[in-house]
This record gives structure tokens, sequence and C-alpha cells, in this order.
């Protein structure tokens, strides 16, 4: 008698622990794609939709088909005889450039890639089919350059693969409590906003320009020490107590009101801050922090700034 599906799914995502013949990313060969879930009730398929040169694809039910699609970006899809059976499609891919997740058929649980040093573009991860997704890994993607994945049921995200990535969309990941973005030495845009992190290190990012980490809700400690190219800031609502901005000279736009930082930390802040000239118009919000009404707004106004107690 099968398992339902949330009891499956809970043991499979746990198995990438060890065992169970479920390898982490960075055990999978080079081209290799995992993919795990179910097939959609009503049509009974699993669909993606990739663009290589060569691929070969096991649906997990004993059926295995060999495609030379030359380069050209096409549509895959297999239906089952059973929709309640948890599969895992393993995919050999040869000259991987694309793949994208666009037609709401089946449930993907899991998605993992090994080396795929021409993937530029992973598709449909923020559209809300791929709302049950509880593992993404990837171990080595140099060409891809943006990545927007929102909206899953991730715990955590690791990106250190991508060493080229220069946008990453990652809110609204209502269980993600983790994100490594150590290696993305080349991002200029972050937007992890709505998650639930704890703390964020985007020091090693020193390219970053913009980022967005607002309403983290627990978020509590930020380290942006590295990111000198940093102009737009926006970490409001969440419950930092400290900030340091000091070695962020390219700042024009700060956000860090509904935070917990008191008039020290505020004054302290201020101090820190690039000197700026009016005509620059720059701005920093830090209404609503326990120390908004008491600290010395003049600090950062003697320094080219305008100062909101607003937002």
């Amino acid at each position: 008698m099968p398992c339902c599906r949330a009891a499956k799914a809970t043991t499979t995502a746990a198995s990438r622990e060890g065992g169970n013949g479920n390898p982490p990313a960075g055990d999978l060969k080079a081209g290799q794609v995992q993919i795990k879930g179910y097939a959609d009730d009503y049509s009974k398929k699993i669909s993606f939709y990739a663009t290589a040169k060569k691929l070969t694809i096991d649906w997990g039910d004993g059926t295995i088909d060999d495609i030379v699609p030359n380069g050209n970006g096409r549509e895959f899809s297999h239906e089952y005889e059973n929709a309640t059976i948890f599969q895992t499609i393993s995919i050999n891919t040869e000259d991987l450039t694309e793949i994208r997740f666009v037609y709401n058929y089946g449930d993907i649980y899991e998605l993992r890639f090994g080396a795929c040093p021409k993937l530029k573009e992973i598709g449909g991860l923020a559209n809300g089919y791929l709302n049950k997704l509880t593992v993404f890994e990837i171990n080595r993607a140099e060409s891809l350059e943006q990545l927007n994945i929102y909206g899953t049921d991730l715990a955590e995200l690791n990106l250190n693969g991508c060493i080229n990535l220069k946008s990453l969309n990652c809110y609204w990941n209502d269980k993600l409590t983790s994100l490594d973005v150590s290696g993305c030495t080349k991002l200029e845009i972050l937007d992890c906003s709505y998650n639930r992190l704890t703390s964020l290190d985007v020091s090693k990012c020193t390219n970053l320009k913009t980022l967005e980490c607002y309403e983290e809700r627990q978020l509590s400690s930020l380290n942006a020490s590295g990111c000198t190219k940093l102009e737009i800031l926006d970490c409001s609502y969440n419950q930092l107590t400290s900030l340091d901005l000091s070695k962020c000279t390219n700042l024009t736009s700060l956000f860090c009101s509904n935070n917990q930082l008191s008039a020290t930390a505020l004054n302290s802040l201020f101090t820190g801050l690039p000197v700026r000239t009016a005509a620059d118009y720059v701005w920093i919000y830090c209404g609503n922090n326990p120390g908004s009404e008491s600290c010395n707004p003049s600090i950062a106004e003697n320094k080219g700034w305008n100062v909101s107690n607003n937002w």
C-alpha cells in the first residue's frame, strides 16, 4: 500500500543526510541533474523544458529516453501509471544551458545539479510551480548569472558554486533560515526579504550594489563589511541592534527603520556613513527604532545626509 505524499516527501528529504541512494549535488557527475517528486494528479505527468546538446532521462519507472536535440530547446514529459508514487528522475546531459519548470505538471520536492559549466538559466523556480521544493543543490554553474527562487519550502540555500552569479532573488521562502553566498563574489543584486534568516553575511560579495533583506522578522546580525560598492540597503523590519556600514563608501540610500537600534547604535551608524553633498540627495530612514527620538541626526546631516524618522 503506498504511503501518503507528505510522509514520502519527508522521508526522501531527510535521506539526503546519507543513504537511500540520494547523493548530494557534490556527488553527482558533471552534467547530471536529479529531480524528485510526484506526477501531477490529473495528467499523471512530470514535465520540464531544457536546452542541451544531448539528454538521457531515466524517469524512475523503468523508462529511459535518449534524446539528441542538438542545442534546441524543447519540453520533455513523461506520463506515469500511478501519480501517488514518489519518483526519482536521473538526467545525464551534455552542454546543458537551460532548464525550466514552466508547466504545472508535477510537484517537485528535490532538485540537484552536478557541475553544469554551461548552464545559464534555471527557470520556473519563482512562478509557484515549485512551491513544494525542499532541497535545491547545485555543485558548480560558472555560466549562471541570474537566479530567481522564491515561494518554496527551502530551509537552506547554498550558492557557492555559482561564482559568476550577478543577480539573486530569493524572497518569500518562509522556511529559509540559512543563505550562503560567500562564493558569489560577482553578485550585484540580492533580494532575500521575507524569509526567516537570523544572520546574513555578504562581506565576500565585494561587487554588491543593492541589498534588500527587509522583513526577515528574526534577522539580528548583518555583515556587509566588504561591500564597498553597496549603494542601496533596505534592512528594515528586523531585529538589528547594531549596524556597521563604515566600509560602504558608495552608499546613497539606507532603510533601517523598525529594528532594535538604540540611540547609541544609531549615532555610531551615523558616524560611519560616508560624506556626501546636498547635490547627492542621499537619505537614511531610521524611524521606529528604540533610539529614533533620542539619537543625534545632525551627525549624519553634517555629512550631507537627509535623515527621516518615517517608515
